[in-house]
């Protein structure tokens, strides 16, 4: 692995990673933000692809394919046949993977169920230093020569293009469209919970937008403004998707300890201190927002108790506030000692898809999602994660995003519907969460 180390000159580590995600040689390309930590792979080395029948392996020029049994032991085969010592990649999971791990039909017909990128040059962004690292020495310097140039040329004529981008307005009357339809489903969820169908279910709406969406200027004015547990944007094989996660789904590190971050209560916040400090006191004794938060964390042991030893599960903390961009959550995190012959799979195969995004129980729910929700959700309430050789993954849930393919520019939302929700109140929660994105939308200019 060939690898350069140096400054950034443009002392602003967002903007230098919007600055080679727009600029760079390579078409396809991912960012992943953790904390302020930017992960940058660029281009397709290598990728493994989990279809319905087969997973295909395409390594360094070698097409290999396996057929599916069971979705961690075809990935465990997959990620042993890169040919690589060290790497890392970008994964993205479509919500309706969960259709096939939980053997509900009609199965996905979707080819892509999750894919895992391999990058041609991956590019680490920290504290303002800038590390490049590739198999291939040319690949790396062309990159390096990419990087100075630029960020030589943006520092010189003080060009900040991306900024200025990032200046304009967006609006669109999100409280206006599929409300009606939408009311109409949460009542008969509602429906469905009191006659024992099941307990929660998590529906969403998808709300299409008129113009191209600027998604570097988007997320970069997104990001300066939002506090997310992770953020990303990316662009592969035509598809663009950007967004400020709220929660991780899966967090599995070196030490082999799981982690999972359920999410679930919401209030918005506001600028008026009076009127902040009753949202969140309304949102910390609402007993419909605690039940909805209990049930899920107890759903989130039950899951992670299948992989981890039971002894060393426990609660790093319980319904804490946590601020997520212009709203609020209730949070909790459970973590435990992954049992010696799992892996990292076994732990998104326990976990996926997260529970603060399909309901309770998770099949009956995903059941509920495909008959109210007119379209395949795809990477919304997915994953998008960072993995590596040494099987640490970090798998962020996909929401407070915007989409984008060659014709069709959207947003999504949804709101956990239990037994006190109202079609009133949790039409308001889907206004308050697309608000954390569409704040933020830049459009392309004409």
């Amino acid at each position: 692995m060939f690898t350069k180390i140096f400054d950034n000159i443009l002392h602003d580590d967002l903007y230098a990673a919007c600055i080679i995600a727009e600029n760079s040689p390579y078409k396809d390309y991912a960012v992943y933000e953790n904390q302020g930590n930017y992960f940058i792979g660029l281009g397709i080395k290598s990728y493994i692809n989990f279809g319905l029948e087969s997973t295909i392996i395409y390594n360094n020029g070698n097409k290999s394919e396996i057929s599916n049994k069971d979705f961690a032991c075809s990935m465990n085969n997959a990620v042993k046949m890169i040919s690589d010592k060290e790497w890392r990649g970008i994964g993205l999971a479509h919500f309706e993977l969960s259709r096939y791990l939980y053997s509900i039909h009609p199965l996905p017909y979707a080819s892509t169920l999750l894919k895992l990128i391999i990058p041609i040059v991956e590019i680490s962004i920290v504290n303002n230093k800038i590390s490049i690292s590739s198999s291939n020495k040319s690949c790396a310097d062309e990159i390096y020569n990419f990087i100075d140039k630029k960020f030589n040329e943006i520092k010189n004529k003080n060009n900040d293009n991306i900024i200025n981008r990032a200046n304009t307005l967006f609006n669109t009357k999100i409280n206006l469209y599929g409300e009606n339809e939408y009311k109409s489903n949460v009542a008969s969820a509602v429906f469905d919970i009191n006659n024992l169908k099941y307990q929660k279910v998590i529906i969403s709406r998808r709300v299409p937008l008129q113009r191209r969406i600027d998604m570097i200027a988007s997320y970069y004015s997104g990001r300066k403004s939002n506090s997310p547990a992770r953020s990303y944007i990316l662009n592969i094989d035509g598809f663009q998707a950007a967004g400020f996660s709220p929660e991780t789904v899966v967090e599995v590190n070196s030490d082999r300890i799981v982690s999972t971050q359920p999410l679930a209560g919401t209030r918005a916040i506001s600028t008026d201190l009076m009127e902040d400090k009753k949202l969140e006191s309304q949102l910390i004794n609402d007993t419909k927002e605690i039940a909805e938060h209990a049930v899920s964390v107890k759903l989130a042991f039950d899951e992670i108790n299948k992989i981890c030893d039971n002894e060393s599960i426990y609660l790093s903390y319980f319904m804490k506030i946590i601020k997520r961009g212009p709203v609020r959550h209730l949070a909790s995190r459970l973590r435990g000692k992954m049992k010696e012959n799992n892996t990292s799979w076994d732990a998104f195969n326990a976990l996926f898809p997260a529970v603060t995004a399909t309901g309770i129980p998770k099949k009956e729910s995903i059941e509920a999602i495909h008959d109210y929700e007119k379209n395949d959700r795809g990477l919304y309430s997915g994953c998008i994660m960072l993995y590596d050789s040494n099987d640490c993954m970090d798998a962020a849930l996909v929401l407070r995003s915007f989409y984008q393919t060659a014709k069709l520019s959207w947003i999504q939302a949804g709101a956990g519907i239990v037994e006190k929700s109202t079609p009133e109140r949790e039409f308001e929660e889907t206004c308050e969460k697309l608000y954390t994105v569409s704040n933020y939308i830049k459009y392309m200019n004409p």
